[in-house]
């Protein structure tokens, strides 16, 4: 009797180790996946996002105003420029930043000329829209700036067009 407890002691455990064999993937990344056909549906007429701010495209931000309001100022936009936008604009606003030359190499992706009739031209709303959203070349500043902030900036980008910095 003790032979055979032993026996069909030993054929359990043979079977049950043989279970832990199995290739299990606990993590979600490794399990088969489809890409998603579907896009995430435009919010209500009327709603704000998170942050409480209305989406703000570039055409709507052309006309959003000619000038920035009375209470922005161009030395706080001088601090935050100098900290957000002189990795790649430079001191001067010409594009001349450290951060552009270590790109990739042989491609010119030298940032926007602040100083330029180009850029200059455009109306406030425009370069506020701009800072918001960034472009192709240039990250959005939507998180990192309130919206008081980037009107600041756009006071001092103005300056540029002054000579008055």
């Amino acid at each position: 009797m003790a032979r055979r407890v032993i026996r069909l002691t030993i054929v359990a455990a043979a079977l049950l180790s043989a279970g832990c064999d199995a290739p299990w993937q606990h993590e979600m990344r490794e399990q088969p996946s489809l890409a998603s056909t579907h896009s995430p549906r435009e919010p209500a007429a009327g709603t704000l996002t998170t942050r409480g701010e209305p989406r703000l495209d570039r055409s709507t931000a052309e006309r959003l105003s000619q000038t920035p309001p009375p209470s922005a100022s161009a030395s706080n936009g001088r601090a935050l420029y100098e900290i957000y936008c002189v990795p790649c604009h430079g001191i001067s606003g010409t594009g001349d930043g450290l951060v552009p030359k270590h790109f990739m190499l042989g491609v010119d992706v030298r940032p926007a000329d602040l100083t330029s009739d180009a850029v200059q031209q455009h109306s406030d709303g425009w370069l506020y829209g701009t800072v918001t959203n960034g472009t192709a070349r240039m990250p959005s500043y939507r998180y990192e700036l309130t919206p008081h902030e980037r009107w600041d900036v756009v006071m001092f980008v103005r300056q540029f067009r002054s000579g008055a910095r």
